[in-house]
This record gives structure tokens, C-alpha cells and sequence, in this order.
């Protein structure tokens, strides 16, 4: 039987892709405030965790009731209440909503790097170092499936090949030292 993208259904995708657009540019505007008001990528990461510059468990906890706030009312009333009092079925929506706002805390991490990070003239140099790593290797294994002898070319695949490893073996290791 053939299916037939009807009215409804083409309503319904319109209805669906201007909300995931509205939120797209809510979290880009968000992402540009928090960036503008002083706040890293690493300010979205647990204090417990290393490499986080969140100034305490207070103000982590209070960045996450603060995501919850934004949730259905069934979802804020299992996240914020006592823990003893949660059926299985309310424990079970609990650790969703506690996945959600993880998801949702890095977002805003993922965001401000995207922003911080690639932005900065080390960040551009990382990227570009990371597509030299990715283009290395794919040369590299096509060299080492080639048969020397089958090919007529005007270099030395064998060398070719010690170059390519070194190189690999280089920015692997992170021996990459750039001054800015």
C-alpha cells in the first residue's frame, strides 16, 4: 500500500521544524548572553569533575533547578521531590529528567566551546591540525595497501610512507609546539 504525505502529517512537520527553530535560535541567543555576561565551557561541567571551573556545588545545583524550572510540571514535581516518597514510576521519569539535564548542561558546555574555543586563533590551528590527522591517515592507508612494484610513480612509496608515520606519530603525541 502506498503511503500519501497528507495535509495533517505535512502540517504537523511545518508545526515541528518552526519549534526546533525557534529553540535553535532561543539557545544561540542563550549561548551569546552567557559568553557576553564572562561564562567558559568548563563553568558547565561538574564541579566534581576535573578540568570544571563551576565556582561550587551550590551554583551547579542551582544551574540545574534552573533547567528543571523550564520542564513540564510533572517532571519538576519528581525532580524536586523526596526521594522516598517516589513510586517506581516516578523514579523511573526522575532519571530521565536527571539525563535531560545533564544533556541540557552540556549543551551549553558544547555551545561555549564551539563559541570560546574555535573562535580563538589555537582553536582554528587545532582544527586544522585535527583535518591534517584525518587526511594523514586515510593517505597513509592507502600507501600501505599499495604494492610498490604496481605502481609507476615518481616517488618512493616506501619513504612516502615513513614520512606519513612520522607526521602521525607527531600530532598524535601532541609534539605540535606553536607560539603565538
Amino acid at each position: 500500500m502506498a503511503k500519501r504525505f497528507n495535509k495533517v502529517q505535512r502540517e504537523r512537520v511545518i508545526n515541528w521544524v518552526s519549534s526546533v527553530e525557534k529553540a535553535d535560535e532561543a539557545k544561540a541567543g542563550l549561548i551569546d548572553m552567557l559568553h557576553s555576561d564572562g561564562y567558559l565551557w568548563t563553568d558547565f561541567i561538574s564541579p566534581s569533575s576535573e578540568g570544571s571551573t563551576c565556582e561550587s556545588k551550590e551554583v551547579w545545583d542551582s544551574w540545574k533547578d534552573t533547567i528543571v524550572k523550564g520542564m513540564t510540571e510533572k517532571r519538576q514535581a519528581v525532580y524536586f521531590a523526596d526521594l522516598n516518597a517516589l513510586d517506581d514510576d516516578q523514579s523511573d521519569l526522575r532519571a530521565v529528567v536527571q539525563r535531560r539535564v545533564g544533556a541540557r548542561m552540556g549543551q551549553l558546555s558544547t555551545g561555549l566551546q564551539k563559541r570560546q574555543v574555535e573562535e580563538s586563533e589555537a582553536g582554528q590551528i587545532l582544527k586544522l591540525a585535527d583535518k591534517l590527522v584525518k587526511s594523514n591517515n586515510a593517505i597513509l592507508n592507502k600507501l600501505e595497501k599499495t604494492d610498490p612494484d604496481s605502481v609507476d610513480v615518481d616517488f618512493n612509496i616506501t619513504e612516502a610512507i615513513k614520512v606519513c608515520k612520522m607526521l602521525r606519530d607527531i600530532l598524535q603525541n601532541k609534539q605540535l609546539k606553536i607560539d603565538f
